[in-house]
């Protein structure tokens, strides 16, 4: 290869990294995050961009995103491949700084749980290319959705939790009785490997998303306005590693809160 060739090559590559970016969707992200990201409970709606991002596969969808900080996408310094993929969604290096003279050693039993995460999920669930996105927050039970007007077959105010189903495009295992949730974020599944010693269902991820099937219904052109709630353990899960620090047998530091969002809809079913 000559120089030109050789220059060009490299062109090609740096034009490829910038146009990719952290958080690019074409760009596989894993993505394990602690309760101490979470600035508030308040979930913002992502609105559809389409009626058929609203409803398809015979499903109403619903997608939500959590208000986190203190994190950010990097590339994995030890990753040899081309480009660099995939990127790690992590706690910024400031956040450990609550820790004193122990924030490194939080630092690197964190992304040691992060490490063993990703290569039980490699070894039992996807792939070494294929993205996740987990967090320390548990969720247990007690969901509720309700709309302000007639639902589908369902009269306003009632909860709809009951009739809700996993997101077509997160249909990722077959687990009987695996809730709403994506079958690879239950406990059974992607909590073994961290060893959180709670009782609760799954661990949600960044974003949230379910269905509701559309049965003999027809999505109609009108606002209905929902209100979410969604209780959940937020786990310390940084404060947690410091704390075993000088005790192995520390318990497990969390807080009980509620995931809220009210947010209006451009389509219905009628």
């Amino acid at each position: 290869m000559n120089r030109i060739q050789l220059f060009l090559l490299l062109l090609v590559q740096l034009m490829t990294l910038s146009c990719l970016g952290a958080g690019d969707p074409g760009v596989e992200t894993l993505r394990f995050l602690p309760g101490e990201c979470l600035n508030s409970y308040e979930l913002s709606y992502i609105e559809p961009s389409s009626e058929w991002h609203q409803c398809h596969s015979e499903c109403f969808i619903f997608a939500f995103q959590m208000d986190l900080n203190d994190h950010k996408s990097v590339l994995n310094p030890n990753d040899q491949r081309p480009l660099g993929v995939p990127w790690f969604d992590m706690p910024i290096r400031e956040l450990y700084k609550q820790f004193g003279e122990n924030d490194e050693r939080v630092k690197l039993a964190y992304e040691e749980s992060f490490s063993v995460l990703r290569n039980y999920w490699t070894e039992n669930v996807g792939s070494d290319w294929s993205g996740f996105d987990f967090t320390t927050l548990l969720y247990a039970d007690g969901l509720s959705l309700k709309a302000d007007k007639a639902f589908g077959r369902h009269q306003a105010g009632e909860n709809l939790a009951p009739y809700l189903v996993q997101y077509p495009g997160n249909r990722f295992l077959d687990i009987a009785n695996a809730s709403f949730f994506p079958g690879q974020n239950l406990k059974e599944v992607m909590g073994y490997p961290l060893h959180i010693p709670l009782d609760y269902v799954c661990l949600l991820g960044t974003t949230i998303s379910f269905s509701i099937p559309v049965g003999d219904c027809e999505l109609t052109k009108e606002p209905v306005t929902f209100h979410l709630e969604i209780p959940v353990r937020n786990v310390k899960y940084l404060t947690w590693l410091n704390d075993q620090i000088s005790n192995p047998s520390a318990p497990v530091p969390y807080e009980d809160g509620v995931l809220t969002c009210t947010f209006t809809t451009g389509y219905g079913l009628k």
